[in-house]
């Protein structure tokens, strides 16, 4: 499958091992299904490690999962209805 770089990148920093981030993983994974059932912009995922990048850990690492879309972060993922607000509020509708 081709990359389509005219997608958004959405970033998530998370951290191995922990269990919200893996929540917020599947929360996203949700939100991100819902979106393309409506036929809405879905966005690439680039997932980051924090504990593999020391500048990284120092800026999320209490904050983890983050997630970033252009200028725009969501820290401390913990809700969906949260995850699709920000979505909605960050990510064009079609493209």
């Amino acid at each position: 499958m081709a990359i389509d770089p005219t997608r958004p990148v959405l970033t998530f920093f998370r951290r191995a091992g922990c269990t919200p981030c893996d929540e917020a993983r599947e929360l996203l994974a949700w939100a991100l299904e819902e979106r393309a059932a409506r036929g809405e912009v879905v966005p690439r995922i680039d997932e980051r490690d924090v504990a593999t990048d020391p500048d990284l850990e120092r800026r999320y690492g209490a904050l983890v999962p983050v997630i970033r879309i252009a200028d725009a972060e969501l820290p401390l993922v913990t809700s969906g209805r949260q995850l699709r607000a920000f979505l909605t509020a960050t990510l064009p509708a079609t493209m």
